[in-house]
């Protein structure tokens, strides 16, 4: 199983988003709706400016066929907003549309790893993943139950199986759940 970098602490987090958001304001926006939401990639990239605009997300998850509902952060909805003004776009467009192609089609998902994988080794982190993302969520302070309900996972031991491959160590983990009772 190959082991990748997490983003276990808000400055790797803050460090993440700061490199998007200077490079690539599309992926910080990416990345901050992903950590909000604990949505797939495969959700998140054909969402819609009107699916953001109330700062609400409600969809139906691609792979599970489930009901999903979101919020995102007051932070989240200010980048979302900026984005939508400076790159003009309209209410049925794109939020993460391909500018390249005309802007008629979300980017690819290998796009966004190639970008997520960049920004993870400019700022230290070289085996940044994808997965990640909804795994962040924990920087803004989630309670357990919540956290439980963003990852795909049934059971909570779900996800503690598969500390290695999540790049945590037995130890983190444990810190993290007492974190989460505090």
């Amino acid at each position: 199983m190959n082991q990748v970098d997490g983003v276990y602490t808000s400055q790797d987090y803050n460090k993440v988003e700061s490199y998007l958001q200077r490079h690539y304001p599309q992926m910080a926006l990416f990345w901050a709706v992903g950590c909000d939401t604990g949505y797939r990639v495969s959700d998140i990239l054909p969402l819609r400016v009107s699916d953001i605009k109330t700062g609400h997300i409600s969809l139906i998850e691609r792979k599970t066929g489930k009901q999903k509902d979101a919020h995102i952060s007051n932070h989240t909805l200010t980048l979302a907003l900026d984005f939508v003004a400076k790159n003009g776009l309209k209410m049925d467009d794109y939020v993460f549309c391909d500018f390249s192609r005309g802007g008629d089609q979300p980017v690819s998902r290998q796009y966004v790893w190639r970008i997520i994988k960049k920004a993870g080794q400019s700022v230290g982190l070289p085996r940044l993943h994808l997965g990640h993302i909804p795994r962040a969520r924990h920087m803004h302070g989630e309670s357990l139950q919540q956290l439980r309900h963003s990852m795909p996972h049934k059971q909570l031991l779900t996800t503690a199986s598969s500390l290695q491959h999540l790049g945590m160590s037995r130890e983190d983990w444990n810190a993290f759940l007492e974190s989460l009772k505090a």
